[in-house]
């Protein structure tokens, strides 16, 4: 039999699992542009930034450098914000989550009834709905990105072909490192890949859904004060039913003495 506090403790377990996991979102890279030993230029993008890698020379970019003039970036600056509010979101939620815990621990609250239950219960959905978000925006702009840069027909157009077009020809590079960017953008072996950061950060919905589900059913466990109440129940029957049966046997016995003296 299923006990309610050990069911929320397990829940609570998923939620700092979920913080885990989340966190990765803010590191780098999301997704990136590389490719073999023939290939030097690589592109990372972060949700703060796009890094572009060429001979050994590395120069990071932020969404409103004016060396993004004239592209798209803007579009990966308005998700990229979208993307950093709900994790921020995710995170500032499970920490109340966590207090939560910590204070049940502390008997401050109980969290197996009452208004502390349903708060639970909520907050981890709303874990649930923004960590998801957080995980569709740049996955996303992955899909779109990675079928636009990949097709080298289409590539030139694409946001990370006009980058490191830019990039090749703004001077921010030295001779080698353009004429290597200029070269890599027309060769295939150069790919939009996903990030390990996407990928672990995608870890996180299935531990934030695992935490709703067990603190919903934490509902269905009975309590100790429950079963403190229904032992008691069945005591106080038993005790009634004792005396109701010594009542019998007394009067049964006079009964049966009154008729012998007959």
């Amino acid at each position: 039999m299923c006990r309610a506090g050990i069911v929320i403790v397990v829940g609570l377990f998923m939620i700092d699992l979920t913080i885990l996991f989340i966190l990765f979102g803010i590191w780098n890279p999301v997704y990136e542009i590389s490719g073999n030993s023939k290939v030097s230029t690589q592109v990372d993008y972060n949700i703060w930034g796009i890094c572009v890698t060429s001979a050994n020379q590395r120069l990071c970019l932020n969404f409103d450098d004016p060396l993004l003039d004239g592209t798209d970036a803007d579009s990966l600056k308005t998700s990229s914000t979208i993307c950093i509010a709900f994790i921020f979101i995710t995170i500032g939620v499970c920490v109340v989550i966590v207090i939560l815990g910590f204070l049940a621990c502390c008997r401050v609250i109980d969290l197996e009834t009452g208004a502390a239950f349903v708060a639970l219960v909520i907050l981890a959905s709303i874990a649930l709905i923004t960590s998801l978000v957080a995980c569709i925006v740049p996955t996303n702009g992955y899909t779109t990105q990675k079928k636009e840069f990949n097709d080298l027909s289409t590539r030139p157009s694409s946001l990370y072909g006009q980058v490191i077009t830019k990039c090749s020809t703004s001077g921010s590079f030295g001779s080698k490192a353009q004429l290597a960017l200029a070269q890599d953008l027309t060769s295939d072996e150069l790919q939009l890949k996903i990030g390990w950061v996407l990928c672990v950060e995608w870890v996180a919905v299935p531990f934030a859904l695992a935490a709703v589900l067990f603190f919903g059913l934490s509902k269905c466990c009975p309590t100790p004060e429950r079963g403190m109440s229904k032992s008691r129940g069945q005591k106080k029957s038993t005790g009634r039913g004792y005396l109701a049966f010594n009542v019998y046997m007394k009067n049964y016995k006079k009964l049966s003495n009154s008729v012998i003296e007959c």
